[in-house]
């Protein structure tokens, strides 16, 4: 059935996703991300003949990778995030320096 290949190749690209996250390779997962939209745009919504049993561990195979995923990139906003405070920090107390 077409729409369970589809469903097979978005759980590769979420892999491959999850494989350039743990890397840190941001821009890889843009492309895979955008990829990976377009495969789940063929497939969804399934089709009344696909059985809900055999594509339901599909489903959740692909949210549990997709949420991995997230968890990486939420970490690595955190980190940005206190690499950009740090960062203003230090300018602001540069500035205070100069203005004495």
């Amino acid at each position: 059935m077409r729409e369970m290949e589809v469903l097979q190749a978005a759980i590769a690209n979420t892999r491959a996703m999850l494989s350039a996250a743990q890397q840190a390779e941001w821009s890889k997962i843009a492309q895979l991300d955008a990829e990976r939209a377009s495969l789940l745009e063929q497939a969804f919504p399934l089709p009344h003949d696909v059985d809900p049993a055999e594509a339901r561990p599909l489903m959740n195979e692909l949210i549990e990778l997709n949420q991995q995923v997230e968890k990486y990139c939420a970490e690595a906003r955190q980190e940005l995030q206190i690499e950009m405070s740090r960062f203003t920090q230090k300018k602001h107390a540069a500035a205070a320096y100069r203005s004495v």
